[in-house]
């Protein structure tokens, strides 16, 4: 932002500092033109500048070598308008000749400047000329930046504006000389929307409006730490006494403050609050802990000296986490790197204080390979040390270390059960949560620089904060002979281990302290003995790990998808099989991992785990009393607002048991009804119930290690062929040569059947996108196999994906005169209602019915058909949903039949994965053989290419941004429409509403829907080539990613009568359709946003919801929900297809 010949000239690095803080834009623009003091430059700031032009002109000098012609763009260094102009001038001469490359190339329309590092030249016409030109920079990162695709969306833009045609693809050029393309159309809209949001920013601060905004305190954001006005910002919070600065304040919490009434605007006034004075938005104990922590914030600064107030003793809370000390106790820190690669931190230093030697000890690991090998030397440093001191703990602060040693032992698969035996055992302590729990300080921050005040300790190393580490590292990545860098950080590590030290032996003062204060005995944290293995178990393990050294030797380490394609065949092969026979192991140790981490959780925090029901408060006033044989007794409980799972399974905290079995749940009055063993005093200590034990999956671990054992030497030629051609993504089809065309010209089921009939021992993969008719097609052919004499088998994850499958094979084979005999393996609670006065299809409940000659059709979940005892000899085995279906199980059921069909889409709702898996191996079967493409290819599968649901405008949206523009809409859904005084016509449809401190539920949102809901209620739809209609209740879907959002509309809609309108979340709706449906999103910001950006924006998720709507979709939200930094090029992509929608409606 400069003034150039009194003209206000921008750059894209404006709209990167306005997306960093909008006060910082209005402090440039403030000062725009004058000179102002800004922060000294940090030296090595300035090399880093200086090796990013050497690492940019060493690419020159590259290309040059290599023959291209280079047209360099001189730098006038008088900055002009007229300079400006030349420049592009000289620019535009160059794209006009055809240069292969043009260096520094030179944009200005007028207002914004920028100069790009790399003009490449491609061969894809445009204004008449058979070539045009894409973006590339040069950047030193090791992996892409949101920022970078600003700057290349500008320039691309710029392009766009002299070509007339905008760049398909712009590229990055990192500093391992790696390059990476992005295609523009994935983050143009969501940089249209952040210039547009910029410029009226820029509009609206004139004179009044300028000042106001000045004099506004800024919440301090990531960026304070690199800013030029940071100093300043600082000061005025200081000034103001604001209170973001109280330690551990949210934002949405300070505007409620802010709301009260009287409104509570500084850290003295809050201090200063009644406990009974909470705002509405904060509950009590919230505000009392807020205010007890602006109270001693305010008397330490006050008074000059630390202040500190110890909590009320629980019962394994707070310093009832302690366990006893013991001399070989290690006192742990890591530093990692979180932006080492794309999607890939690194860990690369672990460090430990042995207090009893007055020794440290430090693990290096500056790459993936020798952080591997620090992992393990670190990890058997500990179990050495353990084999002298059984009971010693290791503690730590914060959860960073026990969350990166829980993520290390299953992305190397090393170290795994030692790991597992440090967790179960509780040998790692982290002293963070024992400060919380335990004490409140005077400070802005409870980092452990900030408590260090209180234990009097002192450091040297030349570092301010943890932040400052990976800077650092960076640093280093960059100029590696540098080791003086390592060292510094080295030297940090130390303090930090040291520190801890200090911390813990402090907390041993003050738990004394509070045994005197509060009169009572506070126990240490009793000795947790690790649950035995029995001896059967250990040696299935023991031989498991043995069939996976066999596999993997001779095979190098891989981590990524890149290095397992990288691979020859059968290495390949050899590699992807050991990984799947630990896939359901890894699965389960995160599932472990939330039950003892929601065990140790504060009664705040399992109301505010998603994974838990928190809060919980026994109802019953007496003894229930006990029914007819009934031994349990049921008791109710009252909960507070939540978003949370309730599902029977659950563990009670206390117990590490079953909470018993939910009889009912009142979502309204917010009561559950859970029967129970045990008297009324115990059922008042069930508190919370938190996540359930993880599911046996021994049925298809047990499958997965049959098929391996029977491995041949050759793997290519092992069985069953179908698991390998999946493997080696490769159908086999008879008369169709490998890589030949699949794919027919119209994919219904009359023209994908000879294909179905011609597999070879082999597998069919068929994506349904959104109202293609997958189910119907799979009837169809089911149905015509079956009268064929075929023996099929139906699978899914969930009962409903295979009883709606059923179904419709029944009507089906009904209407075409074909009899059967299907057998349908049912779960507990679960009831089949056949569709046909006399059902083809029987349910049982046993897996020994499954017999060779008892059924044509064998329906259930991979729990049956991984079986070895289910000899059935299946033809096909159709495996429904099977983006929901993990790669390790479809390969477990293969064996089942001979070939295998696998329908749905993984662009829906996809597989969930739990765990940390190499080499992509925690993919769905569909995701594994997509890879980076968003529809299958004509040569791998089939692609149902019509969609018989979504009128054409929609279709054509979700065609161009989910499916590569393959999908279409069948010619009748043009016809479809709505009429009503309020939203008329057909297609995507965007109702911004304004509303605040919103999280999981917006009032303004359903009631602008119940206003339009009351207009369509008066007016007409039309779908397809059907008569139009008055529109009834079950024409209108609302679709919501909150459960609290859910209530709140079917309430409100009940009241209004409307009570026949559907109601639900984004999962409950996969699969159903109506003429309209609204998508009301409920988070007023991404600050309120309950599970952040990637659960809110989710690709998928906004996929299944847009795709409902058969003539009108329609988003409801809060346009600053627009207005979200980013810190991935993940997330950007993701906010991109709202701005995109937003765009298009």
């Amino acid at each position: 932002m400069q003034i150039v010949d009194g003209r206000a000239i921008f750059s894209g690095s404006d709209l990167n500092r306005y997306l960093e803080c909008r006060t910082l834009t209005a402090l440039d623009f403030s000062a725009i033109g004058e000179q102002r003091e800004r922060l000294e430059i940090d030296p090595q700031v300035e090399i880093l500048a200086e090796k990013g032009i050497a690492h940019e002109r060493r690419y020159l000098a590259s290309i040059e070598a290599s023959g291209e012609s280079v047209v360099r763009i001189p730098e006038n260094r008088r900055y002009s308008i007229a300079a400006f102009q030349l420049g592009e001038a000289a620019t535009i001469e160059a794209m006009e000749s055809g240069a292969s490359t043009i260096y520094q190339a030179t944009f200005f329309d007028g207002t914004w400047f920028g100069r790009a590092d790399f003009l490449r030249r491609v061969e894809r016409p445009t204004a008449g000329r058979p070539w045009s030109y894409e973006v590339e920079d040069a950047k030193l990162a090791l992996a892409e930046k949101p920022y970078f695709l600003i700057q290349l969306c500008f320039y691309s833009e710029q392009l766009e504006r002299i070509f007339g045609v905008a760049p398909e693809f712009v590229h990055v050029l990192l500093g391992n000389g790696e390059r990476r393309s992005f295609r523009l159309d994935e983050y143009s809209a969501y940089y249209r929307h952040l210039k547009a949001a910029f410029l009226a920013e820029i509009a609206a601060l004139q004179g009044a409006a300028l000042a106001q905004r000045l004099d506004e305190v800024p919440m301090p954001v990531a960026h304070c730490t690199l800013c030029t006005w940071s100093e300043r910002c600082a000061r005025r919070r200081e000034e103001r006494d604001h209170l973001s600065l109280v330690a551990r304040i949210r934002s949405d919490q300070i505007r409620r403050l802010a709301d009260a009434a009287p409104p509570i605007l500084t850290m003295h006034q809050l201090a200063a609050a009644h406990d009974r004075s909470a705002p509405p938005g904060i509950s009590r104990e919230s505000f009392v802990a807020l205010r007890r922590q602006a109270r001693l914030q305010v008397l330490q600064h006050d008074r000059g000296a630390p202040q500190i107030e110890l909590l009320a003793p629980e019962e394994l809370r707070g310093f009832g986490l302690l366990p006893e000390p013991n001399p070989g106790d290690i006192f742990f820190d890591m530093e990692g790197d979180p932006l080492y690669e794309p999607g890939r931190g690194l860990e690369y230093l672990f460090g430990i204080y042995l207090a009893d030697e007055d020794r440290f000890a430090a693990f290096w690991g500056t790459n993936p390979n020798t952080e591997r090998r620090a992992f393990e030397a670190f990890v058997d440093a500990v179990v050495e040390r353990r084999r002298r001191y059984p009971n010693l703990h290791i503690y730590h602060y914060a959860s960073y270390e026990k969350e990166a040693l829980r993520k290390l032992s299953t992305r190397h698969g090393t170290r795994e059960t030692e790991i597992d035996d440090l967790l179960r055992s509780e040998v790692l302590v982290d002293l963070f949560t024992v400060v919380r729990q335990a004490l409140c300080v005077g400070q802005p921050s409870y980092s452990i620089k900030k408590l260090e005040l209180y234990y009097n300790f002192q450091r040297v190393a030349d570092l301010r904060s943890g932040d400052d580490s990976v800077v650092m590292f960076e640093r280093w990545l960059l100029d590696q002979n540098n080791r003086d860098l390592l060292a510094t950080i080295e030297r940090y590590n130390e303090e930090d281990c040291r520190s801890t030290f200090h911390l813990r032996e402090w907390l041993l003062q003050r738990r004394d302290e509070a045994k005197s204060t509060f009169g009572c005995t506070i126990p240490w944290r009793p000795e947790r003995e690790p649950p035995t293995i029995e001896e059967e178990r250990a040696a299935a393990l023991a031989a498991l790990s043995e069939l996976q050294r066999k596999l993997l030797e001779g095979i190098p380490s891989v981590e990524s998808v890149a290095e397992l394609e990288a691979l020859g065949e059968e290495d390949r092969l050899r590699w992807t099989f050991a990984q799947l026979l630990s896939y359901h192991r890894r699965e389960e140790k995160p599932l472990w991992w939330k039950i003892f981490d929601a065990a140790e959780m504060s009664y705040t925090e399992q109301i505010e785990d998603g994974a838990c029901l928190g809060g919980l408060t026994l109802l019953d006033k007496t003894e229930p009393s006990l029914h007819g044989k009934e031994r349990n007794r049921t008791y109710s409980y009252g909960f507070p607002e939540q978003e949370y799972t309730a599902e029977n399974g659950m563990l009670d905290p206390l117990t590490m048991k079953s909470a018993g079995t939910i009889v009912e749940i009142d979502e309204e009055r917010r009561r559950i009804c859970i029967r129970r063993s045990g008297d009324i005093e115990r059922a008042r200590t069930l508190t919370a119930l938190i996540p359930a034990r993880p599911i046996d999956t021994s049925a298809q671990r047990t499958s997965l290690v049959r098929i391996t054992e029977a491995l041949p030497a050759r793997i290519c030629d092992a069985r069953p062929r179908s698991a390998i051609d999946i493997l080696l993504r490769r159908p086999r089809i008879r008369g169709v040569a490998e890589n030949g065309v699949i794919q027919p010209i119209v994919t219904d089921a009359a023209s994908i059947l000879p294909v179905l009939r011609q597999l070879d021992e082999s597998y069919l993969f068929i994506q349904g996108p959104p109202g293609s008719g997958k189910s119907t097609v799979a009837s169809e052919m089911i149905a015509t196999l079956l009268g064929e004499g075929k023996r099929i088998g139906v699978m899914s994850t969930t009962h409903k994906a295979i009883q709606n499958l059923l179904h419709k094979i029944e009507v089906a084979a009904s209407a075409k005169k074909i009899v059967f005999r299907g057998l349908y393996k049912i779960a507990s609670g679960e009831i089949y209602e056949s569709p046909l006065r006399t059902p083809y299809v029987k349910t049982t409940a046993k897996n020994g019915d499954f017999i060779a000659g008892s059924c044509e059709l064998a329906a259930g979940t991979s729990w049956l058909f991984a079986r070895e005892d289910i000899q059935l000899d299946l033809d096909y085995l159709f495996i429904d949903e099977a983006g929901q279906i993990a790669l390790a199980n479809a390969v477990a059921v293969a064996p089942a039949a001979k070939n295998i069909v696998l329908l749905g889409d993984p662009l829906q709702l996809a597989q969930v994965s739990q765990g940390v898996h190499p080499g992509g191996m925690g993919r769905s079967v569909l995701g594994y053989l997509l890879g980076d493409d968003a529809t299958v290819s004509p040569e791998r599968g089939i692609f149902l290419d019509t969609s018989f649901r979504m009128h054409p405008d929609i279709c054509s949206f979700i065609s161009t941004h989910v499916y590569a523009g393959r999908l279409q809409a069948a010619p009748d859904t043009v016809s479809s429409f709505v009429e009503s005084a309020g939203l008329d016509g057909a297609g995507l449809r965007f109702l911004p509403t304004e509303h605040s401190d919103n999280a999981r539920e917006s009032i303004e949102e359903a009631q602008r829907i119940l206003s339009e809901i009351r207009h369509l209620r008066k007016g007409r739809v039309r779908v397809g080539k059907r008569k139009a209609r008055a529109i009834v209740d079950a024409d209108i879907l609302v679709v919501t990613p909150y459960n609290a959002q859910r209530l709140l509309l079917e309430g409100m809609l009940a009241e209004g009568g409307f009570a026949g309108v559907r109601v639900g979340t984004v999962d409950k709706f996969q699969g159903q359709e109506a003429p309209i449906v609204f998508y009301t999103m409920a988070t007023s910001s991404i600050e309120e946003a309950p599970r952040g950006i990637d659960f809110l924006f989710e690709k998928n998720r906004f996929n299944v919801a847009i795709s409902r709507a058969q003539c009108m979709s329609v988003l409801v939200a809060s346009p600053n929900l627009l207005d979200i930094r980013c810190t991935t090029v993940e997330q950007m992509a993701m906010l991109n297809l709202i701005c995109r929608y937003v765009e298009s409606a």
